[in-house]
C-alpha cells in the first residue's frame, strides 16, 4: 500500500509541476506560492477535521511545523522558480535526482534503517540522468537550439530536492510520536503559508508580485493536487521508510515528461535526450527502492 501511496503523490506532483509551468507563464513565483498554498491548507485542513487525532505530542507538532518550513515553505518555493527558469522536464529530474539520496542517506543516519548497500547502486544511473537532463540544449519555442551553458538556476530544483528529503525526515520523526498523516499536512501547510503571508505582507515589492494575472487559476487546481499528493505521502511515511518512499515518489520525471509532451506544447520543449535523461533517473530512483 505505502509503496501505491508513494507511486500516487510522485504522480501527483509532477502533475502540478505540469500547471504550475502553464501558469508560471503569465504569473509570478509569488503569486503561484500565495494562491496554491491558501488551497493546499483548506483541502488539507478538511482531511484532518475528519480525521483529528485523540492527542498530539509537543516533539511532534514541531516536527511537524519544521517539515513545513523546509518542504512546503523553501522546497515547494525553489521548484516553483526551477519550474519556471528551466521548464518542468528539466527541472523536476534534477530535483527528485537530489531528493532519494537526502532520504535513503537521512533514513541511515538519522532513522537508523536497514537499507541495503545495494540500494545505492541506482546513483549511477541517477547521475547519468542529470547529465543528460542539464546537458540538453534549451530553446524557447520558435528559437534557434542552443548549446547548455550552465547558469545557477539549476541549483533551484536541487535546493528543491535536498529540502523535500529533509522535511520527509522530519515528518518521520513526528509521525512516530502522532500517526496521523491528515493532520501533520494541515500543520505542515499552514505553517508555509503562515510563513509566506508574512513576508509577502512585510514587502510592498512582494505584495505587488503577488497580484494574480491571466492564467492564474492553474495554481488553484495546482493547490488541490498537491494536497492529495501530500496526504499520500504522510500516510505512505507512517507505514514504511523513508528510505523506501522517498526514491519511488521521486520517479516524477517519467510522468512530467509524458505529460509535458501532451499538455505543454507551445510551452516546454522536449527533445530525445531529455526524454533519456527523464528515463535513466526514473530507473535510478526504481533500483533504489527496489533493491
Amino acid at each position: 500500500m505505502s509503496i501505491a501511496l508513494a507511486a500516487g503523490a510522485a504522480f501527483c506532483f509532477a502533475g502540478a509541476g505540469i500547471l504550475f509551468r502553464r501558469g508560471v507563464a503569465s504569473n509570478s513565483i509569488i503569486t503561484a506560492i500565495m494562491m496554491s498554498l491558501p488551497v493546499i491548507v483548506v483541502v488539507t485542513g478538511i482531511f484532518a477535521i475528519v480525521d483529528w487525532p485523540d492527542t498530539v505530542s509537543a516533539a511532534s507538532f514541531g516536527w511537524f511545523v519544521l517539515g513545513g518550513v523546509v518542504g512546503d515553505g523553501i522546497g515547494r518555493a525553489a521548484y516553483i522558480g526551477g519550474v519556471e527558469r528551466l521548464g518542468p522536464s528539466r527541472a523536476t529530474p534534477i530535483h527528485t535526482a537530489a531528493y532519494p539520496f537526502v532520504a535513503v542517506l537521512g533514513g541511515i543516519v538519522f532513522l537508523s534503517e536497514d537499507v541495503p548497500p545495494s540500494r545505492f547502486a541506482g546513483a549511477a544511473l541517477i547521475v547519468a540522468g542529470i547529465i543528460a537532463v542539464t546537458g540538453s540544449p534549451h530553446a524557447e519555442p520558435g528559437e534557434t537550439r542552443k548549446r547548455f551553458r550552465w547558469t545557477w538556476w539549476y541549483l533551484y530544483p536541487v535546493v528543491a530536492g535536498v529540502g523535500f528529503g529533509v522535511s520527509d525526515i522530519m515528518r518521520k520523526f513526528a509521525l512516530d510520536g502522532t500517526p496521523n498523516p491528515s493532520f501533520g499536512a494541515a500543520v505542515g501547510s499552514l505553517t508555509a503559508l503562515l510563513i509566506w503571508a508574512l513576508a509577502v505582507g512585510s514587502s510592498p515589492r512582494l505584495r505587488v508580485m503577488a497580484k494574480p494575472g491571466p492564467g492564474s487559476g492553474w495554481f488553484v487546481l495546482a493547490g488541490v493536487v498537491i494536497a492529495i499528493g501530500l496526504i499520500a505521502v504522510f500516510t505512505a511515511l507512517e507505514a514504511d521508510d523513508v528510505s523506501v518512499v522517498g526514491p519511488i515518489i521521486s520517479a516524477q520525471p517519467i510522468v512530467v515528461v509524458g505529460l509535458s509532451a501532451l499538455f505543454l506544447r507551445g510551452h516546454e520543449v522536449l527533445s530525445a535526450r531529455l526524454v533519456i535523461g527523464a528515463v535513466l533517473t526514473v530507473a535510478g530512483v526504481i533500483s533504489l527502492a527496489l533493491t
